[in-house]
């Protein structure tokens, strides 16, 4: 699940780029580009696997070192997925929007650094050395 967690994490870091750009596929009708896609994607998949990671395996794993690690990156990436979120219709969703917009870039850099934990994480596990336990 680990791999899951970090491709969501992966995938989520791509929505935050910018899009100032659209592919065309040789019709008159500019189609969307594969990082729109990802954009699109990103706040359902960031929702979904945050709250699995925070609140199924964190929380059933407190006091270990993942359990913790777990707690903390699912709450990370449910606030980048509110932040990525373009509809922000709910006035409860637009309201966390507006507390944690000024901390875009920190949440940006929190999916960063847990991206990075969990991919030199599996890449130790592929090649035998101990992990963080």
């Amino acid at each position: 699940m680990g791999i899951v967690v970090c491709v969501s994490m992966l995938i989520g870091l791509l929505g935050f780029m910018p899009m100032p750009w659209r592919e065309n596929q040789g019709n008159s009708v500019p189609a969307q580009s594969i990082l729109g896609r990802i954009q699109s994607v990103a706040p359902l998949l960031l929702a979904i696997m945050g709250a699995w990671n925070a609140l199924w395996y964190g929380l059933r794993n407190l006091g270990s070192f993942w359990g913790n690690a777990g707690l903390l990156t699912g709450l990370i990436m449910m606030m980048a997925a509110v932040l990525l979120n373009k509809a922000n219709t709910g006035s409860l969703l637009a309201l966390i929007y507006r507390v944690l917009n000024p901390l875009r870039v920190l949440v940006f850099v929190a999916l960063l650094a847990s991206f990075l934990l969990y991919l030199v994480t599996l890449i130790q596990l592929n090649l035998g050395y101990p992990i963080i336990r």
